[in-house]
């Protein structure tokens, strides 16, 4: 039988990571602890897979750095924000008052970050160089920007939750609400996100460019605050007891999965 594909099973790739953060910090302030942290960084390389164990294999077996590109992992961003809060007031009283308006803690939890690269598959992510058969192996390859038009209009896109509703769209018909769908989509004009891709084609896309790591797209921004109150309520001058309010997610935000792109 003709041999459908080679299969590289080795972890020969590599990586690196380059980040500046910013932190700041106050002790006990008014009974106020605060400890906020920003990250800037950028995570380039040949793919966050472990091959032997997933199959995985390169999109080019002769040239491992065809698949050089941010990792699956790459936030630009990232803050997060821990404070506890232990308001002065009323400390000292223990009267009615103090044992009412005294005692209470607030801790919340803020965490912020941009979106993940996202991954435009192509071919079914085998064979396009030749380098795996679609039963046995699969890789992380990424389609190919027609233009440096279509970059520029693929990067600006998917950083929302748009509501194109009934768009009568190719790619956003799953999401029209007349086929089941919500008419929510991560593009607002998703048509015009799937032109700019292609397939890659061999003996013309073999630079960098045919892969591109997880790819130049990014997913949806993320953010969340968590709270917890704290009473204490003093009995004697050895006895008492804590009252524990804990909220996850306490402003209700709705926050989407980012979206599989696929020009199949």
């Amino acid at each position: 039988n003709q041999m459908t594909g080679i299969g590289d099973n080795t972890s020969l790739g590599y990586a690196n990571y380059n980040g500046a953060f910013v932190s700041y910090t106050t002790n006990g302030w008014h009974g106020l602890t605060i400890r906020n942290n920003f990250t800037y960084s950028k995570t380039l390389g040949t793919q966050g897979e472990v091959q032997a164990t997933s199959e995985f294999t390169t999109p080019n077996l002769w040239n491992i750095g065809n698949d050089y590109g941010p990792q699956p992992f790459d936030l630009k961003y990232v803050y997060n924000l821990a404070m506890l809060y232990q308001p002065p007031f009323f400390k000292g009283e223990h009267g009615f008052m103090g044992r009412i308006l005294g005692g209470w803690s607030f801790a919340p939890i803020f965490t912020a970050r941009s979106g993940f690269p996202l991954e435009v598959n192509a071919n079914g992510d085998c064979e396009s160089f030749g380098e795996a058969d679609c039963s046995a192996f699969t890789d992380n390859e990424n389609a190919i920007f027609v233009s440096s038009a279509a970059i520029a209009t693929a990067r600006g896109a998917g950083n929302s939750v748009q509501n194109i509703g009934n768009a009568a769209t190719i790619v956003g018909s799953n999401g029209n609400p007349a086929n089941g769908g919500t008419g929510l989509n991560q593009f607002a004009n998703p048509q015009a996100v799937y032109n700019a891709f292609r397939v890659p084609i061999l003996g013309i896309d073999n630079g960098t460019a045919a892969s591109g790591g997880q790819g130049v797209l990014r997913g949806l921004p993320t953010w969340n605050l968590d709270l917890q109150l704290i009473k204490n309520i003093a009995i004697n001058e050895r006895f008492g007891f804590q009252l524990f309010f804990t909220g996850l997610n306490v402003l209700n935000h709705m926050q989407f999965f980012d979206t599989s792109l696929d020009l199949n």
